[in-house]
């Protein structure tokens, strides 16, 4: 038996350092280190700010019980002596008074006018208090309105100060007693960091031993893990590992027994794969030598059948060609034929055309004699206005000579009347509006004149037109009867041209007619020489299609033959 020499095949596996950054054991200690650590900073989310809110309560209440305890302590000792505000005593009051364990922490007076009584520091004492707040309240005391004694959260000097108040002897003095924040917090930020160091200690204490139990645990998970691995390997030998895993009550167990189950099946579908594998390889070959004997005959047969169908395809070819050539020669004819019909429309349209025109030409000659008739009126009656004008031109001469003889006469007049004196004084009123009457008709004879100068301008330049126009219609007259003269021409040419196309049109069809007779008998032959062609080449075909039958059988035997031997080698690879 034929067998390949493959070396056996493996599954690659993932690193094992690889494996124990993402193992379970890392990714739950990871988990749970990560809730430890967010349970307490979400405790101390929660506590921090409530422990704030009470600290500040409690130190703002002690604050002002505190204050209210001193002040009237301050209270009675001025009732007995109106001198208890003096620095010293005040001292031995006041010194070293102040919140527990709050160094920060004092006391101090002021007076009503702004001016410290009292301070621990003796360099402040008599200046005045520099916080707008106490500055507002004593202001407040001064005018009649004395606050009542409080605790408030002042800024000063870029520090947060708690200062609480009392106004002795109803507003005497102002007892002041005073402490920082951060001191009275400072508690709070001692428990913040021991919870943090004891958080943190508890977190270390419960990731190591979260690490060794969950190391417990996932050890029978390990175990299995390099079971499979092993499986992966083709290596199926009994492990004695697996047989002890699989005892244990939890989750690991069942996986343990189901490996078990598999390893059972996998041995028994194994074997029989091996046993089928031969009696594959066998049948086979024989079905491979089996293959190549018949192909090597087919091919005999397939080189004849092709032979025949080779010169019937080359017979059908040649009578295809013909065909196409006869089409080919058809399609010119009808395309003849088209354009023959179509020129045969054209010269009919031509010919109405043409008679269009010639009536067209024939009514423009009349249209042209009326015009030309028309011209010579206008020019008759453009010389007979010229006339007028020149007779009207006499006539303003003759105005013209009248009013000047006129305008002498009424000088004359006036020279008379001059001569008479009283007496010719309404002559000389006659005469003068005489000359004035004179002055007129000779301004309007001047101003005719210049009209009928423009108007025999006009009627000149209107004469030498008509002569002009007279002369373009002469010419435009003749033109149109040469034209007419011209398309009689063409009309008689137009209709020799509908003739010939007609005689044209009738040879062209009868060239159709045979045409078609030709391409019937071209037609049938290629129709034969095809239905020959594809029967053999249907032939040819089938002989082909077996031969590639065989050669897949024989190629396929092949194919078996080394998939029984390849299957074979992979079967080995396994450890049963």
């Amino acid at each position: 038996m034929k067998k390949k020499n493959d070396s056996s095949r493996k599954i690659r596996t993932p690193k094992s350092g690889n494996m124990k950054l993402f193992s379970i054991k890392t990714r739950v200690v990871v988990v749970l280190l990560g809730s430890i650590v967010l349970t307490v900073l979400l405790s101390l989310y929660t506590i921090i700010p409530n422990i704030k809110r009470n600290i500040t309560n409690t130190t703002q209440n002690y604050m002002l019980d505190l204050t209210l305890s001193y002040g009237r302590i301050m209270d009675q000792n001025l009732k007995i002596s109106a001198t208890f505000l003096s620095t010293n005593r005040l001292q031995s009051l006041l010194s070293g008074v102040g919140l527990k364990d709050v160094d920060s922490s004092y006391f101090y007076v002021v007076s009503m006018t702004g001016k410290i009584l009292y301070h621990p520091e003796q360099e402040k004492v008599g200046q005045s208090t520099a916080n707008p707040t106490i500055e507002k309240l004593v202001e407040e005391a001064a005018n009649g309105t004395i606050p009542e004694a409080d605790t408030f959260l002042s800024n000063y000097n870029d520090d947060k100060l708690y200062i609480s108040y009392y106004f002795v002897d109803e507003g005497t003095a102002m007892l002041i007693l005073t402490a920082e924040q951060d001191d009275i917090l400072s508690s709070l930020t001692d428990v913040t960091k021991r919870a943090l160091i004891s958080c943190t200690i508890l977190g270390i204490l419960l990731g190591l031993s979260g690490f060794l139990l969950i190391g417990k645990m996932t050890k029978p998970i390990i175990t299995i893990s390099k079971i499979i691995e092993k499986f992966a390997n083709m290596d199926l030998e009994e492990d004695e590992r697996l047989k002890k895993i699989s005892h244990l009550k939890d989750e690991t167990g069942v996986m343990g027994r189901a490996l078990i189950s598999l390893r059972e099946a996998l041995v028994a579908i194994i074997s029989d794969i091996k046993a089928q594998s031969t009696l594959l390889f066998n049948t086979s070959e024989s079905l491979s030598n089996s293959a190549t004997e018949t192909a090597s005959n087919v091919q005999n047969v397939e080189r004849a059948v092709s032979e025949i169908a080779t010169g019937a395809s080359n017979q059908a070819t040649e009578t295809q060609k013909a065909t196409e050539d006869i089409l080919l020669i058809g399609n010119m004819l009808e395309d003849t034929s088209s354009e023959v019909s179509s020129l045969l429309d054209i010269a009919s349209n031509i010919k109405i055309s043409s008679d269009t025109a010639n009536v067209t030409l024939h009514e423009l000659d009349i249209i042209n004699q009326r015009a030309i008739d028309s011209i010579n009126i206008i020019y008759e009656q453009t010389h007979t206005t010229n006339d007028s004008a020149l007779k009207i031109k006499e006539a303003t001469s003759l105005i013209s000579s009248i009013a000047d003889e006129t305008n002498l006469l009424s000088l004359n007049a006036s020279i008379e009347a001059a001569r008479a004196g009283e007496a010719g004084r309404g002559f000389a009123v006659v005469a003068s509006q005489i000359q004035k009457l004179a002055e007129q008709s000779n301004k309007s004879a001047r101003q005719i004149d210049n009209i009928i100068f423009t108007l025999l301008e006009d009627s000149q330049k209107a004469v030498e037109t008509m002569e002009s126009v007279k002369q373009i219609m002469m010419q435009q007259n003749e033109n149109v009867t040469k034209t007419g003269a011209t398309f009689s021409q063409v009309q008689e040419g137009i209709a020799v041209s509908v003739t010939n196309v007609n005689s044209i049109a009738n040879h062209t069809n009868q060239l159709n007619s045979a045409r078609i007779s030709i391409v019937d008998v071209v037609q049938n032959l290629t129709a034969i020489a095809e239905q020959n062609a594809a029967s053999t080449q249907e032939t040819s075909a089938a002989v082909l299609e077996v031969t590639n039958v065989m050669q897949n059988i024989s190629k396929h035997a092949s194919q078996l033959q080394d998939i029984a031997s390849s299957l074979e080698t992979n079967v080995d690879t396994f450890k049963i």
